[in-house]
């Protein structure tokens, strides 16, 4: 490795020499190092920076290097274009603790009460980034004498972008609607439910291209005619999101289906937003260097001259620029007062069909839920243990079949209580028979089966009167209609 680093360094130094000759031309090698990170906020957790560097290779193209000599004192400005190549190194941390995310509407793979909801409460979440871009520089050079300065943009391609988790703590638990609102399962590690910890994961973060603003500034030393070292500071500033797949949708902990204890965690979810950015310092060693020189004698009658019918021109410009300004602006003013009126027209158009509408709106809505409160009112009185409608109780059951017939859109769920005699066991058969009966006596009159999303058996825990007279458990000892 190290013979074929000095034979490239060597064939580099040989084809600069012949085109210094040409006096325009000139290539170098660099590196740097410093802060060298991924910028982007954290919706929760905390992020911190890393250090990184860059190396590669540049050429300059001189488009000129003039020579001032005045009062005996000789300097340079000279003028150039810079590109190159090289690889920039950039690494940055996350950290997340005590979060807690929600993922809805998940698929377990079983046959029955398959979706679900899984809340996952993370703890010790530690993720390392690192990525590599393949950095592409168009600058512009300034240099007077031993100092420079360089601007102008750099294009990054990634090359790598990893990212490692480690020692991190999952609490999972799942709730399943079919089973009711809020029941929580917590224990079934099979699927991926119970804590896990020490769970470690590697993956990309898919970054696309970024476009920085990039300057660099310091001094170049001269070793020989041929030979430089620029030793400067740089700063970099990515202008655009590399985040090609920003998704905050996107769960924390990817559920895996084939294998439910095998998660797949990122941070994705907390950002939408990434650039990089770096600051250091950086070395340069230039080979060849060409000196197209144009004498200018400052004491020399004919330049004074010159120079004063320049300065004369730039007056004559800048004040042609400035009348051509003022007229721009006051024909802005006049398009803005124009605008102005245009839209406080609008707006109070908008403001007289928006309260015609929030109106209507109010009215609808205070007219559905009159109706939906007279379905969801309980059909009561049930004797103990009786499951089977009374006729006091169909005519109920009849009034909500007219209300729902009017309404073919509204879907119901049925709960069936009881008071808080007899043992649990028995308690969720007679509610569940209840429900289930109540259920098939509204088929029977017409409303589609499918519209009915489910029965489920609330027992004794709902009691709208204390259960102290027989008369109150009559009252608990009911079935409930619930609009969807």
């Amino acid at each position: 490795m190290k013979k074929i680093n000095i034979t490239i360094v060597t064939m580099f130094a040989a084809i600069s020499m012949q085109l210094s000759a040409q006096a325009t031309h000139e290539f170098s090698a660099h590196a740097g190092v410093g802060l060298s990170s991924l910028s982007y906020q954290l919706s929760q957790g905390k992020r911190s920076g890393g250090f990184g560097g860059d190396f590669g290779f540049g050429y300059t193209y001189f488009i000129n290097r003039e020579q001032a000599v005045e009062t005996g004192t000789v300097s340079y400005m000279n003028w150039g274009i810079h590109s190159g190549i090289g690889l920039g190194f950039y690494n940055a941390k996350a950290k997340l603790n005590n979060v807690k995310t929600l993922a809805k509407g998940l698929d377990d793979g079983e046959p029955t009460f398959s979706k679900f909801d899984l809340e996952t409460t993370l703890s010790g979440y530690n993720e390392t980034q690192k990525t590599m871009f393949l950095n592409i520089p168009v600058m512009g050079l300034l240099q007077m004498d031993q100092f420079y300065a360089m601007g102008g943009f750099k294009f990054g391609i990634p090359v790598s972008d990893k990212f490692k988790s480690k020692d991190a703590t999952l609490k999972n638990r799942a709730n399943y609607p079919d089973l009711g609102k809020d029941v929580w399962i917590e224990t079934q590690t099979f699927r991926g439910l119970g804590e896990f910890n020490g769970k470690n994961y590697d993956g990309k973060l898919d970054l696309g291209v970024a476009v920085m603003f990039s300057l660099e500034a310091g001094y170049k030393w001269s070793i020989d005619d041929n030979l430089s070292l620029y030793t400067g500071v740089f700063f970099d500033y990515g202008l655009n999101n590399v985040y090609k797949e920003a998704n905050p949708k996107l769960s924390f902990v990817e559920y895996n289906t084939a294998n439910p204890s095998d998660f797949t965690m990122s941070s994705r979810p907390f950002t939408d937003k990434i650039t990089p950015i770096a600051a250091g310092v950086k070395l340069r060693l230039s080979f060849g260097m060409g000196s197209t020189v144009k004498e200018i004698n400052y004491d020399d009658d004919a330049e004074d001259a010159r120079l004063a019918e320049q300065e004369a021109a730039r007056k004559a410009a800048e004040e042609a620029f400035l009348a051509e300004q003022e007229a721009a602006r006051k024909a802005f003013e006049a398009r803005l007062a124009e605008e102005a009126a245009r839209k406080a027209t609008e707006e109070a158009a908008r403001k007289v069909t928006e309260e015609t509408a929030r109106k209507a709106t109010q009215k609808a809505e205070t007219n559905n839920q009159n109706i939906i409160d007279k379905i969801q009112e309980p059909v009561q009185g049930y004797e103990l243990m009786a499951s089977n409608l009374t006729a006091s109780q169909k005519k109920k059951m009849d009034e909500k079949v007219a209300l729902l017939k009017q309404y073919p859109d509204w879907n119901i769920f049925i709960y069936g209580h009881t008071c808080e005699i007899g043992d649990d066991a028995i308690n969720e058969k007679i509610g569940l028979q209840r429900a289930e009966k109540a259920k098939a006596y509204l088929i029977s009159k017409g409303i589609n089966a499918k519209r009915i999303l489910g029965t489920a058996i609330k027992r004794d825990t709902e009691p709208l009167v204390s259960n102290t007279s027989e008369e109150n458990r009559k009252v608990n000892r009911r079935v409930v209609i619930v609009v969807q």
